[in-house]
């Protein structure tokens, strides 16, 4: 099956492109935005993801406003219209390449709805390709872009329309296999389960982290192990063009997390960043909004039937729901009932060597085994 794509001059294997030459059902491409309303404690994420192998296309609007999150999650069968970022309501468009997104959640009786247009003057950060191997089986191997931007347009809540006027806004571009796709998950002879031997390589933290200021934007990650030891670290720091600054790369990246008593929620950040020019960033922050619960959009076995991404579930009407955040941690449904929340990523405020501004920091902590 030709889509308008195989036009272009850009295949790697002897099939179209709505085919992979890869077989494992967790093959997907997926876009991820993210946005942060400056003054009114508000912001918003919109996901869409496309699975060959599964013959899937789904894709999420969420918002966040006082304390509640507002799930909106879409799943359509990819073929024959594979060529189609669509997923019922929800379109992304690429207007210029790397410089002009637009995301279209037409009105579908939800409450959700809105027209927004991503903008970037950066350049994207292509990550290091993310390998993961257990038990001699791949877990994840999947290449990312990052891009810090703005966003404006308007978005509707519950019948509100809110204006959108150039928020902070960071998106991703990934692609590759990963696990938690399409339903279910190969079992490896160990069943997943560590061993001390294992334990030097197993993650334990993963810290994530996009911001920006007048002149800059920086992205950055680093992976320690299961005893604290750093498995892999990489960023760059990407000055305006208008600058004409070349691009620096992150040397050293120290972190002091603080976490709410008895939780994991993360209540404040600091983060001590050298680059390879020598320059040094302090980096504070704090959260702007409650951490994201990606069970919502689709992430750790959501929707409905509890499949999670990827799923074959037809052409779905759209799944609608609520969150009460009100606690750093638990979440809830509206009738008070605790929610398996996946995990939670944090938008926050940040000053970088006193200079304010705002950002996304997830922090993942995994348990290796028990007790540990």
């Amino acid at each position: 099956m030709l889509v308008s794509a195989d036009e272009l001059l850009l295949h790697q294997v002897p099939r179209p492109l709505s085919q992979t030459s890869i077989t494992d059902h967790r093959f997907y491409d997926r876009h991820w935005f993210n946005a942060i309303d400056p003054s009114r404690e508000m912001g918003f994420m919109v996901g869409m993801g496309l699975y060959k192998n599964m013959n899937v296309l789904d894709g999420y609007l969420t918002v966040q406003k006082d304390r509640r999150q507002h799930n909106l999650r879409l799943s359509r069968v990819l073929r024959p219209d594979a060529g189609s970022m669509r997923v019922g309501p929800l379109e992304v468009s690429v207007i210029e390449p790397y410089r002009h997104l637009r995301l279209t959640i037409e009105e579908n009786g939800s409450g959700l709805a809105g027209a927004l247009d991503f903008y970037s003057d950066y350049a994207v950060h292509l990550e290091a390709l993310h390998a993961d191997m257990v038990s001699g089986m791949i877990t994840q191997e999947v290449t990312r872009y990052d891009q810090v931007g703005s966003v404006s347009g308007w978005i509707a809540l519950n019948g509100e329309r809110i204006d959108v006027d150039n928020w902070w806004s960071v998106r991703d571009h990934s692609w590759g296999v990963r696990p938690g796709v399409g339903g279910f998950e190969p079992l490896r002879g160990d069943h997943g389960q560590a061993v001390p031997a294992q334990l030097d390589t197993q993650i334990r933290l993963w810290l994530w982290s996009c911001l920006s200021t007048a002149d800059y934007s920086l992205q950055m990650q680093r992976v320690e192990d299961a005893r604290g030891r750093l498995l892999h670290m990489d960023g760059t720091l990407l000055y305006k063009p208008e600058l004409d600054r070349p691009a620096l790369t992150v040397t050293g990246y120290d972190h002091d997390i603080r976490f709410v008593p008895g939780t994991k929620a993360v209540e404040s950040l600091t983060y001590r960043v050298t680059l390879s020019d020598g320059q040094v960033l302090e980096i504070e922050a704090e959260p702007a909004l409650r951490a994201w619960a990606y069970r919502g959009t689709g992430y750790d076995r959501g929707y409905n039937d509890g499949k999670g991404l990827g799923a074959q579930r037809g052409n779905l009407a759209p799944e609608r729901d609520e969150y009460d955040l009100s606690h750093p941690e638990i979440v809830r449904d509206p009738q008070g009932q605790e929610i398996a929340s996946g995990h939670r990523e944090q938008p926050v405020r940040v000053r970088i060597n006193g200079e304010p501004s705002f950002g996304h920091f997830p922090v993942m902590l995994f348990d290796t085994q028990p007790g540990m």
